[in-house]
């Protein structure tokens, strides 16, 4: 691989992910030798690993994705307003698809995406993928409304570990508990980095239909990017870009990695932080020509910058894997809390959904000569590896040790309510962020 210098920082670090900008034929790959495997969840001529992600305007666009065997060389995406009787003589308008090739070890997939644009604000649509023989059953989707009107969302943190055996019961209770909600929010580690295909097979099965139905924005995580034979090298899954259609908004260099979108009433920007650790000196590969550098960190800073002060939505909302302040012992994220924080700070954040740490954790900047007590810091966890919480960190006001949880989120003019929930129903932790006639936001608890 082509050598650069690598970022030499004291943490390791993740945040969200941007941009998916495709065109026909492009190429993921990821080619490490190995001998060949059977794969549990193999591709073929139908459509599987169907995925709905967010768009840069949901009002009037529906982004989608899903993958194939290679034997599918075109694609398409038929849609149509959904009516109350199937006798209907609704038109139905076709789009078609970018195709883009996946190699991963022995395998060749084609996975491909679609954009559908000029929709009707707050309108639902059936929709199905496919090709000329082979597509998908009739599923719904939905655009956002064209101006506020109260909405909730989910935020889901590290799944990584035995996805197939505990994820599903994650998002099986959030889908029958919260049908209403408007978009999922990944803070990476949804897989495996030591893994094969099939882990993102498990997450797949695991979220079934909602990925299909209910938008997802996300970020990656260091499980999402591969091992490889060399001690300290990973590179970014190309399952990452073949499966996410997310708004080309981002940095230069970073599409598909770092992205933002405006649901009515809040922005949501995610960032990507997955950068080298001087303790291991690692080199972090976006493909096979793009090591991650310090220019990608700091290209992404002032990016970020740019977006939040270009906000105009009443709330903000950040997302990243790696947390700002810890709730792990022994660790200290001095690279965020150098750049990042201020900049959160800066531009009065309401809200910051981290993952990483394997355990739920939630509070603020302990620092005594500050007044406000926003934004909020939310560390999750969904899988099953789980970590203690170190709860001699000041920041810590709520924590929850060995518990499956996700959060859902409530978002209404004048309040936010954020319900930490476990898969048997109970509430974890609750919270708001209060809005005052004056504009002006406070914590409540």
């Amino acid at each position: 691989m082509k050598q650069r210098p690598a970022l030499i920082i004291n943490v390791i670090v993740i945040f969200l992910f941007a941009a998916c900008s495709s065109s026909p034929k492009e190429s993921f790959d990821l080619v490490v030798p190995v001998p060949v495997i059977q794969r549990i969840y193999d591709s073929s001529v139908w459509p599987d690993r169907i995925l709905q992600s967010v768009s840069e305007d949901p009002a009037t666009q529906i982004n989608l994705s899903w993958r194939t065997s290679g034997d599918i060389i075109n694609g398409f995406v038929e849609y149509k307003v959904v009516h109350s009787t199937m006798g209907s003589d609704q038109e139905t308008f076709t789009q078609t698809a970018t195709v883009n090739q996946v190699r991963y070890d022995n395998i060749h997939d084609h996975y491909f995406k679609a954009t559908l644009s000029g929709l009707k604000p707050g309108t639902g649509y059936m929709v199905r993928v496919g090709s000329d023989a082979y597509r998908s059953e009739w599923f719904n989707a939905s655009t956002a409304p064209s101006t506020f009107q109260s909405f909730r969302f989910l935020h889901f943190g590290d799944i990584k570990e035995n996805v197939r055996e505990y994820a599903p019961r994650v998002f099986r209770h959030a889908a029958i508990n919260y049908p209403d909600a408007k978009f999922l929010v990944h803070s990476g580690d949804m897989v495996n980095s030591n893994a094969t295909d099939d882990t993102w097979g498990e997450w797949f099965y695991s979220g079934s239909w909602l990925f299909q139905q209910t938008p997802s924005i996300a970020v990656p995580g260091e499980g999402e990017h591969r091992q490889l034979q060399q001690k300290g090298e990973s590179m970014l899954y190309p399952q990452w870009n073949g499966s996410f259609n997310l708004p080309s908004n981002g940095p230069l260099g970073m599409e598909n990695l770092s992205c933002y979108f405006d649901y009515p009433g809040m922005r949501i920007v995610t960032l990507y932080t997955h950068f080298p650790s001087a303790n291991n000196h690692r080199e972090i590969y976006l493909n096979h020509d793009d090591m991650v550098s310090e220019e990608h960190f700091h290209r992404q800073l002032r990016w970020l910058e740019r977006v939040l002060a270009g906000n105009r939505q009443p709330w903000l909302t950040v997302v990243m894997h790696h947390p700002v302040f810890t709730a792990r012992k022994g660790r200290h994220n001095e690279l965020l809390q150098k750049y990042i924080l201020p900049v959160l700070e800066k531009y009065k954040v309401d809200l910051v959904l981290q993952g990483h740490d394997l355990v739920y954790a939630r509070g603020f900047n302990p620092d005594p000569e500050r007044e406000s007590k926003l934004p909020v810091y939310v560390i999750s966890v969904a899988g099953s590896e789980m970590m203690d919480a170190d709860r001699t960190h000041q920041w810590i006001t709520r924590s929850r040790e060995n518990t499956q949880v996700y959060q859902v989120v409530n978002v209404s003019q004048n309040s936010i309510r954020v319900d930490a929930v476990n898969t048997g129903g109970q509430l974890v932790d609750r919270f708001w962020i209060l809005r005052n006639e004056n504009g002006s936001k406070r914590l409540a608890q």
